[in-house]
C-alpha cells in the first residue's frame, strides 16, 4: 500500500551507484541478489523527499521490467515521479492500472511523464491514470502504442487534465475503448474522429 505521510516519493531506476550506509534489498523475482532497492530520505524546508532507488548494479545492465506490469504504481498516493531511464521496459505487455489509484482524490500526483519507456510490445493500457483527479500535465507522446488492443479507462476521472498531445497514438488496433475520457472534466479533444476520442464527455 502507498504510504500516509505527507512526503514526496520519487522512484528512480538506476545505473551502479554508491548506496554507501543504505541498506539494500533483493527485489529481483529470482531473489539472486540480480536487482536491489533502497531508499534515500531528504528533509528540506519541511518538505520530506523520499528516493526510491531500483538498480541491477551492473554497469550497462538494466533491470528487467515484468511482462506483467499492471498495478506497478497502484495507489501509491504520494507518487511524484518515475524516472525510467535504467529500466527495460521493452518486454512489458500489460500496463493495466499501472499508475491508478483504488478511488479518486487519494492522490496528489500532478505531473507524469512515460519518458525513456519503451511501450512497443504493451497489449494493454486500460486504466493506466484511472481516478488520478489531481493529474494536471502528463507526457504520454513517447508512448507506443502500435500493438494496443485495449485502452478502457485510461484517463478515466482525470479531473483536471485540459490537454494531452495523441498525436503519435497509433490505435489501428484497439478494440476496446470504453470510457477513455470519461469524466476528464476539464479536457477539450481535437475534433479528428480517432478512436481515442470517442468516449469522451
Amino acid at each position: 500500500s502507498g504510504p500516509d505521510s505527507d512526503f514526496h516519493a520519487n522512484w528512480i531506476f538506476k545505473s551502479p551507484m554508491e548506496t554507501e550506509e543504505n541498506t539494500t534489498v533483493d527485489v529481483s523475482a529470482a531473489q539472486d541478489g540480480g536487482v536491489v532497492a533502497w531508499t534515500n530520505v531528504v528533509t528540506y524546508r519541511g518538505t520530506t523527499e523520499v528516493y526510491c532507488y531500483i538498480s541491477t548494479q551492473r554497469k550497462g545492465v538494466k533491470a528487467i521490467a515484468n511482462e506483467d506490469s499492471s498495478y506497478m504504481f497502484f495507489d501509491k498516493k504520494n507518487l511524484k515521479r518515475v524516472d525510467f531511464t535504467s529500466l527495460d521496459t521493452s518486454l512489458v505487455e500489460n500496463m493495466n492500472s499501472m499508475v491508478a489509484m483504488s478511488s479518486p482524490g487519494q492522490s496528489n500526483l500532478e505531473t507524469f511523464t512515460f519518458e525513456n519507456f519503451d511501450s512497443s510490445s504493451v497489449t494493454n493500457m486500460s486504466g493506466v491514470f484511472k481516478n488520478q483527479t489531481s493529474l494536471v500535465s502528463v507526457d504520454v507522446s513517447m508512448l507506443r502504442t502500435e500493438n494496443v488492443t485495449e485502452m478502457n479507462e485510461f484517463f478515466y476521472n482525470c479531473y483536471e487534465i485540459k490537454e494531452l498531445d495523441l498525436s503519435n497514438f497509433n490505435t489501428n488496433k484497439v478494440k476496446q475503448n470504453v470510457d477513455m475520457f470519461s469524466d476528464c472534466r476539464k479536457y477539450r479533444p481535437p475534433q479528428t474522429g480517432r478512436p481515442e476520442a470517442a468516449d469522451c464527455s
